[in-house]
């Protein structure tokens, strides 16, 4: 019925923006990988160049605690990276499943149907968790198979899927901060300018959680560092605390999704 015509209606939608996505994402996984085999080569001389960079410039970049000539260093420092091209799709798309109808004027049609409004939401919300598993996927498959071709995955396999778990943990933290957005703001344009810069300032907040001691507090509030790739690589595990704090932000966020556009009034 017409429920479904609202999933497959927001899959359409999106369609053309997850192919561009993935192919991005391809793109850049297998150019950083193919990198990793010059770096390897010398590894001696390029130990040397990196502690030549100052320690800002190697937190920007994500490289603090990280060796670059190590399969699981270079990776760590691709996945900073992976991460933030993560957050922005998930966190835009949290916002466009749920703000486009205003944009489109498609409100009236799809609202004047006798359709409970947070069974169309789940719908939308339906679809692009879909969308956001299908990039995960793509992502996962790409590094898998540029790692395979640059190296070995021979030892890193166990690394690997936490480096993947929390990179789907901080897309579906920005996909349903996203559509958080989107329900709060009453203009449909601009949850997406906030949600950029809730990306941004979180990896702001990466980054000077990594310049010294005195700023390490901020780990608690970007979620960037939630999953820091040095202590990823040294612990072998996800944080538990982290983990449970980003299931959280999800739930929380999730429920007050359906609260705030179930109450507010769209505009039409």
């Amino acid at each position: 019925g017409s429920l479904m015509n609202v999933f497959m209606y927001e899959l359409k939608a999106h369609r053309k923006a997850l192919i561009i996505w993935s192919v991005s994402v391809v793109i850049f996984m297998a150019m950083s990988m193919a990198k990793f085999g010059t770096l390897s080569a010398d590894a001696e001389g390029m130990r040397q160049i990196m502690s030549q960079f100052p320690p800002t410039m190697q937190a920007v970049f994500g490289m603090s605690g990280l060796d670059i000539t190590t399969l699981g260093g270079y990776f760590g420092i691709c996945f900073l990276y992976i991460e933030l091209l993560l957050a922005i799709h998930g966190g835009l798309l949290g916002v466009s499943v749920l703000a486009e109808e205003e944009q489109d004027k498609t409100t009236e049609f799809l609202y004047v149907k006798p359709v409970g409004r947070a069974k169309i939401i789940t719908q939308k919300l339906m679809a692009g968790l879909l969308n956001i598993f299908v990039l995960w996927g793509v992502t996962a498959a790409s590094a898998w198979v540029s790692i395979e071709a640059a190296a070995s995955m021979k030892g890193f396999e166990k690394e690997f899927m936490l480096f993947m778990g929390a990179a789907l943990l901080i897309q579906l933290v920005f996909f349903f901060v996203g559509s958080l957005a989107a329900g709060v703001v009453k203009n449909s344009r601009s949850p997406g300018r906030y949600l950029a810069i809730a990306v941004f300032v979180s990896y702001l907040l990466f980054v000077f959680s990594k310049l010294s001691d005195s700023f390490d507090w901020l780990k608690y509030v970007s979620v960037f560092r939630f999953f820091d790739a040095a202590e990823l690589l040294a612990n072998k595990s996800l944080n538990t605390v982290y983990v449970a704090i980003c299931a959280g932000i999800i739930v929380v966020c999730a429920v007050l999704t359906y609260v705030f556009y179930i109450r507010r009034d769209l505009e039409v």
